[in-house]
């Protein structure tokens, strides 16, 4: 039977299950939806609230099916064509209650079958969907790396924990980084001082909680002697929550901690930034003007708040390797307020998407993909007035 948009609803919305089930299989052996910058979740919701808004000025409002969510975007079933360009507003219900809107934009609408188009709608800006993902389809929207394939380099990790071990390997399976496990500290000192000069590690994450015969050491100690063994780059993993252990590993030279359990977005989002990796989910590497910089009094107010934006990115980072929300949070609300004033609507984007994860999650280690965009954001701005005039027909990348 031909699927039409009067039927009734529970009917119709079987009947279009039915259909996503088929687009969905044939999706599964299609390789165009794998370049997508950011990871899609399945989000199969009957009833949610669209509002379009029309070339033509008006606007209406239609209950929809929706069928998958990304940080960036949202797919959903419609029952006629939408052009491409047409703003709309997606209601988006919260897993844990509440709703948000979302402004957007179409970029596609495909025809599938009878009446029914499969819209795709980009968001003005991004979105955390573990906010409004089930448990179940919520891992498969957390790897937000665009080219995991882009972390490389060699990793050591010291645990006593044989399963930890493959669990980190199993997180890092779509990377290129070449994990070594070991179980002792004399070990993880051994692997060191026997490594390659011509493909040396990178990288030591240390488990704070050793047991067996490293138990009797502090964090601290163990920390330092994998920092003197010349490492680069030495972090901490550890489900540890007393602050005076994580204190000592910082004090002893950590670069920063992953909590455990591990959550693979926050885990890939560290390691690809501790090895300066590229595979990280930002949009570009090209440095961001402001959109005043050509007026000559603003000159002097931008090139100040470019340095401030950079000063506030160090302090984030701090209080992000503290665990600091408080800090955290404050520094972000600042940049949010700030940033279209100087012409950079990019730091304010990015500043309130940090905002709402640290208050949706109460959770700096969960808002971490939110803070490396801030920091990145930040990093990339200029003031330099006369490359901003021409940054649409030649933008140039920042020095790294």
């Amino acid at each position: 039977m031909a699927i039409t948009p009067n039927q009734p609803i529970q009917e119709r919305d079987q009947q279009l299950q039915s259909l996503l089930d088929r687009l969905d299989a044939k999706d599964a052996v299609d390789d165009g939806r794998r370049d997508r910058r950011s990871a899609r979740a399945t989000f199969r919701r009957s009833g949610v609230r669209i509002t379009v808004h029309h070339p033509g000025g008006s606007s209406t409002e239609r209950s929809v099916l929706t069928r998958d969510l990304s940080a960036g975007g949202l797919s959903f079933i419609h029952g006629g064509y939408l052009h491409i360009d047409t703003r709309c507003d997606v209601e988006l219900g919260r897993y844990v209650g509440g709703k948000d809107s979302v402004r957007g934009i179409v970029q596609r609408c495909d025809h599938i079958a009878g009446h029914w188009h499969t819209v795709g709608v980009k968001f003005d800006r991004r979105i955390f969907p573990k906010l409004y993902l089930d448990p179940e389809h919520a891992d498969s929207a957390e790897l937000d790396v665009r080219n995991p394939q882009s972390i490389c380099g060699r990793v050591l990790l010291l645990d006593d924990s044989e399963l930890d071990r493959r669990l980190m390997q199993h997180h890092l399976r779509r990377t290129r980084v070449e994990l070594t496990g070991v179980a002792t500290l004399a070990d993880a000192v051994e692997a060191i001082a026997g490594q390659s000069a011509d493909n040396p590690f990178k990288l030591a994450i240390v488990d704070l909680n050793l047991a067996g015969e490293d138990a009797s050491l502090a964090p601290g100690e163990v920390v330092s002697r994998i920092v003197n063994a010349a490492v680069p780059k030495v972090a901490a993993c550890s489900a540890e929550t007393d602050a005076g252990k994580l204190k000592e590993a910082r004090d002893a030279g950590v670069c920063g901690v992953l909590n455990k359990p591990y959550d693979t977005e926050r885990l890939l989002t560290c390691i690809a930034t501790w090895l300066g990796s590229a595979g990280l989910s930002i949009d570009s590497k090209e440095a961001i003007f402001s959109t005043m910089a050509a007026q000559p009094e603003m000159k002097e107010l931008i090139s100040e708040f470019v340095q401030k934006a950079r000063d506030e990115a160090d302090r984030l980072r701090t209080a992000a390797e503290a665990e600091d929300l408080a800090t955290c949070r404050a520094i972000a609300v600042g940049l949010r307020g700030g940033g279209s004033g100087f012409g950079f609507a990019a730091v304010s984007d990015a500043a309130s998407e940090l905002v709402t994860g640290l208050d949706s999650t109460m959770s700096v280690s969960d808002s971490a993909v939110a803070l490396q965009r801030l920091q990145e954001v930040c990093g990339r701005l200029s003031a330099d007035a006369e490359q901003s005039e021409d940054a649409n027909e030649q933008p140039r990348a920042i020095a790294a």
